[in-house]
């Protein structure tokens, strides 16, 4: 029997979701376990073997996605965001490597399909949970982070960044150039983090809002911060790019 679980603050979504799902009777075996509290829903993912998890994405945990505690608990368990996002923020969540994501406005449509593709697959994809932050020229050892610790990475002058972590604390660490920071990235593939300007790169796992303006520019807001982050005008269309 497979177990899927359901967390939605929205009982009228819990419906539609039972509604779209039900034709798969015909091809799964399963069971739809439905939350209407985030702490519910954990505590029974917590407790229970569970095959796959369809989250609403507004949900978080202090100032971190839930996505982060179902990791936590068990990073073998694909999500389906289910959820009321914009074009941009649901390219983004595909690129966070979660099994898919379904708009709320086309449950009927999509999500039966979402959910036998993950079924389908052989293997998940797999997801970095930590960064080595280069030590500077001439040495030294690299500090590592955990990927949820680390909201974004801003240079502030030469080859000294600023590290803003996720609880709120800033360091300030010297390191390699910003080009051969991002390329260390790169080499990793470490799609979690990106570069968004000539200066900043940021854990697409804290995206919260993107803004797209009038003049056609970009910007980002991470979870728990106020500040808005400018896309550069030269990573413009690397980042539509990015999306997909």
């Amino acid at each position: 029997m497979i177990t899927i679980v359901q967390i939605d603050d929205e009982q009228k979504d819990i419906d539609r979701v039972a509604t779209a799902l039900h034709p798969l009777k015909c091809y799964l075996e399963y069971q739809l376990i439905s939350f209407l509290s985030l702490e519910s829903g954990l505590s029974y993912i917590r407790q229970n073997s569970v095959q796959l998890v369809l989250l609403d994405l507004e949900f978080t945990i202090g100032n971190k996605s839930a996505i982060f505690a179902i990791d936590r608990m068990d990073p073998s368990i694909p999500i389906i965001v289910v959820s009321h996002l914009s074009h941009y923020q649901r390219q983004l969540q595909l690129k966070v490597n979660v099994a898919g994501f379904v708009p709320k406005a086309l449950i009927e449509d999509q999500l039966a399909r979402a959910v036998m593709e993950v079924f389908s697959s052989k293997k998940l994809v797999s997801r970095p949970t930590q960064f080595t932050f280069p030590p500077a020229r001439g040495g030294g050892i690299g500090q590592t982070f955990d990927l949820e610790e680390i909201l974004y990475f801003k240079v502030h002058s030469f080859q000294e960044y600023d590290i803003f972590l996720a609880n709120g604390q800033k360091t300030r660490r010297a390191s390699l150039s910003f080009a051969e920071l991002c390329k260390r990235i790169e080499d990793e593939k470490n799609t979690i983090l990106q570069p968004i300007s000539r200066n900043t790169i940021i854990n697409i796992n804290y995206i919260s809002e993107v803004t797209v303006l009038r003049n056609g520019r970009v910007t980002v807001l991470l979870i728990g911060r106020s500040e808005e982050l400018h896309v550069g005008k030269h990573y413009q269309m690397r980042f539509r790019d990015w999306y997909g």
